[in-house]
């Protein structure tokens, strides 16, 4: 059975930091990132091609899936600090 998409995400800098260098605590004691999500779901980075807003990111680079600047609140940990934020994918992990 296929993986169903949960939701596409934006979250900041140090979310993204975590997800590609889990475990480094290279961000300090009072950093919680993805403490908004648990092990019920499997987050990749980027987004599939039918969230992109753009005409045809197939064929085209785009920035759809990062947002240089915003004031968001990050959906990985919550922190309302403004800052870039980065789309992820949120999958339901197959039963």
């Amino acid at each position: 059975m296929p993986q169903i998409i949960h939701s596409v995400i934006r979250v900041c800098y140090d979310c993204t930091i975590e997800y590609h260098y889990p475990g480094e605590n290279m961000l300090g004691p009072d950093a919680h990132p993805w403490s908004l999500w648990d092990d019920e779901y499997e987050i990749t980075p980027g987004m599939p091609y039918e969230r992109h807003g753009c005409e045809n990111p197939r064929e085209t680079e785009c920035d759809c899936d990062h947002d240089e600047f915003s004031w968001s609140t990050c959906q990985g940990c919550g922190s309302t600090l403004g800052g870039a934020r980065e789309a992820f994918t949120v999958w339901e992990k197959e039963s």
